[in-house]
């Protein structure tokens, strides 16, 4: 049913595209029969069809949300294939793709790319005219303005984000750890915090019980590493010393988009530390 419902599809929008209309597509012989041959169609995600070019995106055949794209010259029945895309629109007469690569998702466009901040979930909820993407995730919406590469907003279904004033990024640690790990409970520790490899500044000290919290302003529409150190009172001569590699968590990379304020959220369960990175919203 599905090879079908292409077949009828193609029909329909390709004509131009050939030479000898209908007769040319139906023919048992014809380009698009011998590249469709090729494919399991039970297995597609979804098809874009240009003047020039047949897009069609398979289903994963692995666990993530990625599958590959074929770019299918409908005159020649040449092909070539993209891999980790999830999901494509057309834009007048291309195509824009939502890629993953690695842990982050771009909306790329001739190749060039635009992170955005949704990680999960995500696929395209319209194209508009003047080269806007929507983006979401069914609950939170990005705007990316693929033509002139900006991320240029984000809102939630029922509230929007908050607009960056005296900062745009926070840093939140939390020390989750069981009270048999975690040592005296008059232990003293602080974080120092350091953005593409300058120290910028530390929370206050507290105990690790507590929730440690740190707000900078940093370049919007740029990447960052950002870098927490763990550093601890050494009781023996009453100063703060940095801790063993073991306790410190990685570095890391982060897109911080205009007019949002990113969090980076940090959870140490004395072994690991779970990251998250996520715009705060109202």
């Amino acid at each position: 049913m599905k090879r079908l419902l292409f077949l009828l599809a193609l029909t329909f929008f390709c004509i131009p595209a050939f030479s000898q209309g209908k007769e040319m597509l139906m023919a048992d012989e014809s380009p698009v029969h011998k590249v469709l041959d090729g494919f399991n169609l039970e297995r597609m995600r979804k098809v874009k069809i240009t003047l020039e070019y047949c897009f069609l995106l398979m289903e994963p055949t692995t666990g993530n949300d990625a599958g590959t794209l074929h770019k299918i010259n409908i005159h020649t029945s040449e092909s070539e294939t993209i891999d980790s895309i999830i999901d494509i629109a057309r834009y007048q007469d291309d195509i824009v793709l939502l890629e993953r690569r690695f842990s982050s998702v771009y909306v790329n466009f001739q190749n060039n790319r635009i992170p955005t901040t949704i990680k999960e979930n995500i696929s395209f909820k319209q194209i508009l005219d003047d080269g806007i993407a929507i983006v979401t995730n069914n609950e939170y919406n990005e705007i990316i303005d693929f033509i002139r590469s900006k991320n240029i907003y984000s809102y939630h279904e029922t509230a929007g984000p908050v607009i960056p004033e005296e900062y745009n990024l926070i840093i939140e640690i939390i020390n989750d750890i069981p009270n048999l790990a975690r040592g005296r409970e008059d232990d003293m520790i602080y974080y120092r915090v350091y953005l593409n490899g300058n120290e910028v500044g530390r929370t206050d000290t507290g105990m690790p019980g507590v929730k440690f919290e740190y707000t900078l302003s940093c370049d919007p529409d740029s990447y960052h590493i950002v870098k927490i150190e763990r550093w601890k009172l050494d009781r023996a001569d009453n100063t703060y010393k940095r801790e063993n590699n073991v306790v410190q968590p990685d570095q890391i990379r982060l897109y911080v988009p205009i007019n949002r304020i990113m969090k980076i959220a940090m959870n140490y369960d004395g072994r690991n530390y779970a990251v998250r990175k996520f715009p705060v919203i109202e």
